[in-house]
C-alpha cells in the first residue's frame, strides 16, 4: 500500500494531515478504523500517529523497529517493489536514491503535466502515474526530503544507515466517499434506465392484453379490447349455424342471417383489461399465463326462427305423410292379425320451436327432430298396445268357436269362422269389435233358420195296429218345434264364452214320429179292449183291459198319442169332489199316468177284464189292467214311453 506525505514531509499512511492530531476524538478513531479496514492494514492509534510525527521531525519512534519495518513494507507497496526478508527492498531504495538529481530535474521540468495527470487519472490507473505526480509536487524539497525518506526506508535493523537517495513518492488514492458517490451515481443511472424501460414496457399494456393472456382459450396477447371483442363476434356470428336432421334423413341448415343471430358484449372483456396490472408484464414474459373466461352471449329473433322453420319443405302439406295407427286385418284364413303402425313424417312446428329456441340460445349447431319429444305426429295405437292385442286375441278366439247342431233325420248344421266373421262389427274407422246386440240378432236369425227346417206339428198319425189294421191315429201333438227364444239365448251365451260343442237345439216340442214309434210303445186298442206292449219291436205284453165307460161320455178314455210322464207305486186314486168328499177312492199298486188324471194301473177290485165290460161298467177314464199285467208293464216302461190309445167309441 502507498503512503502519503503531509506539508512537512512526514510520512502519512492515511493521507490525512495528522499534525496536532495526537488528541483525536472517538469520531476520528472510528474514521481511522474504517480506513484501515478499507486498505487492509493495522488500525492506527494515537500513539502510532505520534511516532509517525516524531519520525518526520528527525526523531526516532518509540517503536523504531516496528515503524521502520512498516515504512519499508508500505514503500514497497507504493512502488510495486516486493519486500523480502533478505533486504532486496533496501537495495532497490538505495538504487533509487543514487539518482536524486535526475528525478528532481525531471519532476521540476514537467510539474504541471504530472499534476494534471494525477488529477485526472482514473482509480484504475497504474500506481506509477501516481508516483510521478507525487514526485513533481515535492521536487523543490528533494534534498531535504531525501534524508527523511531514507530514514523511513531504513532496513529492519535499527543501526542501518539511511539510503542516500529519496524513495519514490507513494500513489495518492481517491477518497472512499468519492468512490461511493461514483458508485451510487452509476447505480442510480442504471436503476433509472431500468425503471424507464420497465415503465415504458408497462405503459404499452394499458390498452393491450399482456403476453400469456387467454380469453376463452384463445391467445389474445397484444390485442386491444376492440380486437378481442371483434374476434369473439366473428367466432360467434360467422361460425354459427344450426343443422336440423329430419326423420327421413333430410337436413336443413339455419344461418345466423336468417334469424338475426348476433353477438352481444357483456363488457367483461373490457373489465378484464381494467383488472390487468401492466406492471406484472415481466412475469408474463417469464411464462406466466392468465386464463379469462367471458360469456359469449348472443341474441336472435324467435319470430324469424319460427318463420324459417315453418317455411322448410318438410313442413309443407304436399311433403307430409300422416302416421297410421296399428290396426287389425282379416287374413285369407279368416283370422285377425295386427298390422303395425306407421310413423309417417309429419313434423309439428309448434312442438319443436321451444326446443329450437333453446338450442340456438345455447349455440347448439346440430340437432335431430327425432330426439325432440313430440316433434312428429305419432300414431295413437301401436302394435304393442295391450288393448289391441287383447282385441285381436278375443276376436280370433270368437272365430275359433265351432257349434254343430244335430237335427232330426240325421241333419247337421255348423256355425264356424266362415259364418262368424260376418257377425263381427267394424266401425267406420276400421276398428273391429264384438257387439252383443249384433251377435244376439245373428243368433236369433240363425235359430229361426233352423226352426224353419225342423219344426213340424202333427195331431194324427197312420199307425199299424196289432189287430185293427192301419188307423189314422189322432194325437194331441207330436213332432219337433224349436224353442227359438230359448235357443237364441243359449247360442249367444255359447258364442260369448267361445264354447265349441255339438248339440241339439232346444225344442218346445220334440217327439219323433214313425210307424212304430221307435219299436217301444204301449198300444191300447179300446175297440178290442186289449193292451199290447212292444219293446224294441218285440211284443212283451198282451193283456185284456177295461177302459172308460162307453155309454157315459164323462167317463170316456182319451184317445190319441201320449207318453208316460211319471210312475208311482201304491197310490190311492181319488175322484172329483162331491159334497166335500171324493166321488171315489181306489188303491192301486202300480200307477202309470199318460195324460193328466188318465193312466194305466192295476184294478184288484175287478174279477174279469176285456169284452164288453166297458160298455156300462167301465172305468172313470183310466185303463184297468190285471195285477200281473200291470206289474210287468210297470217294470218295462219308462217315463216317456209312448202310449197309443184308439178305438172303442
Amino acid at each position: 500500500m502507498s503512503n502519503y506525505r503531509d506539508d512537512h514531509g512526514v510520512v502519512n499512511p492515511t493521507g490525512i494531515n495528522i499534525e496536532g492530531s495526537v488528541g483525536i476524538g472517538p469520531a476520528g478513531e472510528e474514521l481511522l478504523a474504517e480506513l484501515n479496514h478499507e486498505y487492509e492494514r493495522p488500525a492506527q492509534t494515537a500513539g502510532n500517529l505520534r511516532n509517525v510525527k516524531a519520525a518526520g521531525e528527525g526523531g526516532v519512534p518509540e517503536d523504531a523497529e516496528t515503524a521502520t519495518a512498516a515504512g519499508i513494507t508500505e514503500a514497497a507497496d507504493a512502488t510495486d517493489i516486493p519486500v523480502s526478508d533478505t533486504g532486496e527492498t533496501a537495495t532497490t531504495i538505495e538504487t533509487a536514491a543514487a539518482e536524486p538529481t535526475a528525478s528532481a530535474e525531471t519532476a521540476a521540468a514537467e510539474p504541471t503535466e504530472a499534476a494534471e495527470t494525477a488529477a485526472t487519472a482514473d482509480i484504475g490507473t497504474t500506481e506509477a502515474a501516481g508516483t510521478t505526480a507525487a514526485t513533481a509536487a515535492t521536487a523543490p524539497q528533494a534534498e531535504n526530503a531525501a534524508p527523511e525518506n531514507a530514514a523511513s526506508a531504513e532496513p529492519v535493523q535499527p543501526d542501518s544507515t539511511p539510503p542516500a537517495s529519496e524513495p519514490p513518492v507513494p500513489e495518492k488514492r481517491t477518497p472512499i466517499w468519492i468512490k461511493l458517490l461514483r458508485t451510487s451515481l452509476l447505480l442510480a443511472a442504471i436503476i433509472g434506465l431500468f425503471v424507464f424501460y420497465y415503465l415504458t414496457q408497462s405503459y404499452q399494456y394499458t390498452d393491450k392484453f399482456m403476453i400469456g393472456t387467454y380469453v376463452n382459450g384463445n391467445d389474445v396477447s397484444g390485442q386491444t379490447v376492440e380486437e378481442v371483442e371483434e374476434d369473439i363476434r366473428a367466432r360467434v356470428e360467422d361460425t354459427y349455424s344450426l343443422t336440423l336432421t329430419f326423420r327421413d334423413g333430410e337436413k336443413e341448415t339455419i344461418t345466423p342471417e336468417q334469424i338475426g343471430y348476433r353477438y352481444v358484449s357483456t363488457g367483461e372483456v373490457e373489465q378484464a383489461m381494467k383488472d390487468q396490472n401492466p406492471l406484472t408484464w415481466v412475469l408474463r414474459n417469464m411464462g406466466q399465463t392468465v386464463e379469462i373466461d367471458v360469456p359469449e352471449n348472443h341474441t336472435f329473433d324467435e319470430a324469424k326462427l319460427a318463420e324459417v322453420v315453418k317455411a322448410m319443405p318438410e313442413f309443407q302439406v304436399e311433403n307430409v305423410v300422416t302416421p297410421t295407427n296399428a290396426d287389425l286385418n282379416i287374413t285369407d284364413k279368416k283370422e285377425f292379425e295386427i298390422v303395425p303402425e306407421t310413423q309417417g313424417n309429419a313434423p309439428i312446428a309448434d312442438a319443436i320451436l321451444p326446443t329450437l329456441n333453446e338450442m340456438v340460445t345455447n349455440s347448439v349447431m346440430e340437432g335431430s327432430l327425432t330426439d325432440i319429444k313430440g316433434s312428429y305426429e305419432t300414431p295413437t295405437v301401436t302394435a304393442d298396445n295391450q288393448d289391441l292385442i287383447y282385441q285381436c286375441d278375443n276376436l280370433n278366439k270368437f272365430l275359433s268357436t265351432k257349434i254343430t247342431y244335430k237335427l232330426p233325420k240325421d241333419v247337421t248344421k255348423t256355425i264356424d269362422r266362415g259364418m262368424l266373421i260376418d257377425w263381427i262389427t267394424r266401425q267406420d274407422n276400421g276398428y273391429y269389435y264384438l257387439d252383443d246386440a249384433t251377435i244376439r240378432d245373428n243368433c236369433a236369425k240363425y235359430v229361426a233358420g233352423i226352426a224353419a227346417e225342423v219344426d213340424e206339428r202333427h195331431t194324427s198319425i197312420p199307425f199299424p195296429s196289432t189287430n185293427s189294421g192301419t188307423i189314422n191315429l189322432s194325437c194331441a201333438e207330436y213332432g219337433h218345434v224349436v224353442d227359438q227364444p230359448g235357443e237364441t239365448e243359449a247360442l249367444f251365451k255359447e258364442l260369448k264364452e267361445c264354447t265349441s260343442e255339438e248339440k241339439e237345439p232346444l225344442y218346445s216340442l220334440n217327439k219323433d214320429v214313425d210307424a212304430r214309434f221307435g219299436g217301444t210303445y204301449v198300444e191300447a186298442d179300446l175297440s178290442n179292449q186289449h193292451v199290447y206292449y212292444y219293446e224294441n219291436g218285440q211284443l212283451v205284453l198282451d193283456t185284456p183291459c177295461v177302459s172308460g165307460t162307453k155309454y157315459d161320455s164323462s167317463r170316456h178314455t182319451v184317445l190319441g198319442l201320449y207318453s208316460i210322464y211319471y210312475k208311482q207305486r201304491n197310490r190311492t186314486l181319488r175322484g172329483p169332489m162331491v159334497n166335500g168328499a171324493p166321488s171315489y177312492t181306489s188303491f192301486v199298486n202300480f200307477w202309470m199316468p199318460f195324460y193328466r188324471g188318465y193312466g194305466l194301473h192295476d184294478a184288484s177290485w175287478r174279477g174279469s177284464f176285456g169284452g164288453t165290460i166297458y160298455y156300462s161298467s167301465g172305468s172313470h177314464g183310466c185303463i184297468n189292467l190285471p195285477y200281473n199285467a200291470a206289474a210287468t208293464l210297470y217294470e218295462h216302461t219308462e217315463v216317456g214311453t209312448p202310449v197309443i190309445v184308439f178305438g172303442g167309441y
